[in-house]
């Protein structure tokens, strides 16, 4: 459950949740209570709630609060918007339950080595956009021992600090670590043991001044979407001996000065369509001991005019009609040459083809002509006629299909679990994440039908399962925590509530650590993707939501589906 939001935040990750600092209060739309007790101790130029949230953003302090005024309990201390220069050792050390800690904007020019020593249970640190007179103040050096005993930090955000070097092994102490932006710093190299040992690492923010870029020999499994964005300087990239499956087609698009792409010996089996365009200046590219049973002509390896150095050896190349366009590529006066081992580069199949050199097939003798279009209209006639019986039908046989699915899952569960799923160490079916603007149907429609006859489930709900007393980051932990499920009733509302977007992030810190099929996605609205934040759109990539149908027809066939997701077990095959 979330309060509703009541001031515009940018969008820095968990540090929306500055909207805290109006609950000095502590009164509780979510249902929960409104309770008068002693203030906490507090620096006189900050404000302090009960919650454990310090706020002494946008005060105009040269220097941090008396750190030992500060309420021990404290878990977020923001301190935005300032005129701070200098942290010294221990600045923490009085406040180790600290899990947030935002110095964003403003003028640190020296950190000690032992700034942040004491602090065990951090998970977001933000020092980000230090400024002096519009001008970047160059802290030039990222050290290790700034990380140092942090084992339980997920995010560092290091954007706009002048950083010029950072050391290797930085983060060897942050084995949790999720997220790290480096984003606009004028860092031209990237150590190479940078990101070993980071098995959690997913998301590195794009280095504008980075030339070199060298993590291999590591544990990365997955790249996002354009996370070399605005690199133009970059020139090298080496990603080989690594785990990758996949590369998106805009990871080595739109670089200019790139010159070499090595991502030998990983896992990678496909390259997304037009890969390099943009990088015609490529020099290099080496691929070898992957997974590549095909390599299509739309991935734009023909439009890169100084490739000198090409290397696919040692892939189980499937040599059939998908492949021919590759074959011919490679055999061509203009880029035989510069293939690596080209001699040794062989099929893989199908079996009257094995281990015959790529070099000694004739493309033209593939028999990959055939009457498509015919085909084409017939499998389109055919599917026209399917789609109009099922679109007749659409409302019965999805309903048939999902009361099957449930019956098989029931079936499941009776033979491989002993107990009950909610009586598998969890209380609740479900713990309901939702902006408190939507109580209405949250109170009035879903909770009454899963709760009642004939589902029966139990679910964790703020205004009824939240302990008076607690603060509300430990609630929803342990909401989250309890609940085999999580519900997420996506509307406006949800987008615009710092509540809501900590509750997401809870649940996928969850995902993360256990790999459980976790979220149930409930779409109450229209929403567009690009009007949600980047971590909803990661995780509806990989998780189909359930819209509510304005049609009452439609609404039985929504209650089976949601059924059917409580009911479905949480480890993801």
């Amino acid at each position: 459950m979330a309060l509703p939001s009541r001031i515009n935040l940018n969008s820095q990750y968990l540090f929306c949740m500055t909207a805290l600092c109006f609950l000095s209060c502590i009164s509780l739309e979510s249902g929960g209570y409104i309770q008068n007790i002693t203030e906490p101790a507090c620096p006189e130029v900050c404000s302090c709630t009960l919650q454990g949230l310090v706020n002494c953003s946008y005060r105009n302090l040269t220097s941090i609060p008396d750190k030992n005024k500060l309420p021990v309990d404290s878990n977020v201390y923001l301190l935005q918007d300032n005129n701070i220069s200098a942290l010294s050792s221990n600045s923490f050390n009085t406040t180790p339950n600290l899990t947030f800690l935002d110095f964003y904007q403003n003028k640190l020019i020296y950190i000690d080595d032992n700034a942040f020593a004491g602090l065990g249970r951090l998970q977001v640190l933000n020092i980000s956009y230090q400024f002096l007179d519009h001008h970047i103040i160059p802290i030039q050096k990222i050290i290790k021992n700034w990380f140092k005993g942090l084992t339980q930090l997920t995010v560092a955000k290091l954007m706009v600090i002048g950083a010029e070097v950072i050391e290797d092994d930085a983060f060897s102490d942050n084995p949790n670590i999720e997220e790290i932006n480096l984003n606009s710093n004028n860092l031209v190299d990237i150590p190479s043991h940078l990101f070993q040992h980071l098995p959690k690492l997913k998301i590195i923010q794009d280095l504008t001044s980075l030339e070199e870029f060298h993590a291999d020999d590591n544990s990365v499994t997955t790249l996002e979407d354009n996370v070399f964005k605005n690199c133009l300087n970059l020139k090298v990239i080496n990603l080989s001996y690594n785990f990758i499956v996949e590369i998106p087609s805009t990871v080595f698009s739109g670089l200019p000065n790139l010159l070499s792409v090595i991502c030998s010996d990983n896992r990678i089996d496909n390259i997304g369509d037009d890969s390099f365009q943009g990088s015609s200046h490529i020099i290099q590219l080496n691929f070898d001991g992957n997974l590549f049973k095909t390599v299509s002509k739309s991935i734009g390896l023909q439009h890169l005019p100084n490739l000198k150095d090409i290397s696919f050896y040692t892939n189980p190349f499937q040599c059939n009609c998908d492949l021919v366009w590759f074959i011919s590529w490679i055999q061509s006066p203009d880029v035989r040459p510069y293939v690596y081992n080209l001699n040794d580069v062989n099929c893989n199949g199908p079996p009257n083809l094995s281990l015959r050199l790529l070099l000694d097939l004739d493309p033209d003798s593939f028999s990959c002509s055939s009457h498509v279009v015919i085909i084409v209209v017939l499998i389109a006639s055919v599917l026209v006629i399917i789609a109009i019986i099922l679109y007749y039908f659409r409302w019965d046989l999805r309903y048939l299909h999902q009361r099957r699915k449930l019956r098989k899952q029931y079936q499941e569960l009776n033979e491989d679990i002993d107990e009950p799923p909610n009586m598998q160490g969890n209380i609740f079916d479900a713990f309901i994440s939702y902006s408190s603007k939507d109580c209405k149907w949250v109170s009035n429609v879903l909770h009454p039908t899963l709760e009642n006859d004939p589902y029966n489930f139990r679910l964790c709900i703020d205004y009824r399962n939240f302990m008076p007393g607690n603060s509300i980051v430990d609630n929803i932990a342990q909401a989250i925590r309890c609940s085999r499920k999580t519900i997420m009733i996506l509307t406006k509302n949800f987008l615009r509530s710092q509540w809501c977007y900590f509750e997401l992030e809870m649940a996928r810190i969850r995902l993360l650590e256990n790999s459980e099929n976790l979220f149930i996605i409930v779409l109450l609205e229209r929403i567009t993707t690009k009007d949600m934040p980047l971590k909803l759109q990661q995780v509806l990539r990989k998780k189909s939501y359930i819209r509510w149908p304005d049609n009452e027809s439609a609404q039985r066939l929504f209650w089976t589906k949601l059924e059917t997701e409580l009911r479905s077990p949480n480890t993801i095959n």
